[in-house]
């Protein structure tokens, strides 16, 4: 982990490097998999998260770009799978009517 202070205020990160360090340390311990806690506290480049893969010798793929789409006022179609998700739909369309 790597950090950054200025006076009594810190930060810490870690990068392509220090993903490395640490999963060298896992396949040492004969750990094969790891886990990210909040991908929300990435950047909308996934920069973190490609260091992540990147640090751990896997591919990295290109991220999908997602666009805001307009929310649809159409209601989905019921699936009847069991009674309780028939009537959780109903429940749906009758808070909405």
């Amino acid at each position: 982990m790597k950090a950054i202070n200025w006076g009594s205020q810190w930060v810490s990160f870690d990068d392509e490097e220090t993903w490395k360090l640490k999963g060298d340390s896992l396949k040492s311990q004969c750990i094969s998999n790891v886990m990210v806690w909040a991908i929300s506290h990435d950047d909308t480049n996934a920069t973190n998260a490609k260091a992540l893969l990147k640090g751990l010798g896997k591919k990295v793929a290109d991220l999908p770009q997602a666009k805001p789409m307009p929310a649809s006022e159409v209601l989905p179609k019921e699936i009847s799978l069991c009674r309780w998700v028939c009537i959780s739909m109903q429940l749906v369309k009758e808070l909405v009517s």
